[in-house]
């Protein structure tokens, strides 16, 4: 009888053993759980941000374009103008020129 209490009493300790390893093995596997669960949070806000930047390249694209198309067509009213002033002096120096012949 004595033996089977002691035998008892070791499965018991062995249980036990048993249980507190679970236990620790399951206290490693929440932390290791709570790491991961950190990591796809950073990596989600890294996601969103890169995301944002994305975003904010495509407006800075879009005002460098507008800001070209503004030039040229700036560019392109200067140089009519120049050109209307070419021929405004060069109509002048044949205004001129047909005057002094006279």
């Amino acid at each position: 009888m004595l033996d089977r209490i002691e035998e008892l009493e070791q499965k018991i300790n062995a249980l036990v053993e048993k249980l507190n390893l679970a236990k620790a093995r399951i206290a490693e596997l929440q932390q290791h759980n709570r790491e991961l669960l950190r990591i796809a949070k950073e990596k989600e806000e890294g996601d969103r941000e890169i995301a944002r930047l994305h975003e904010r390249i495509r407006e800075l694209e879009n005002e460098i374009n507008d800001r070209e198309t503004r030039e040229t067509t700036a560019r392109d009213r200067l140089k009519a103008i120049l050109n209307q002033i070419d021929s405004l002096e060069n109509e002048i120096a044949q205004l001129h020129a047909g005057q002094q012949n006279e």
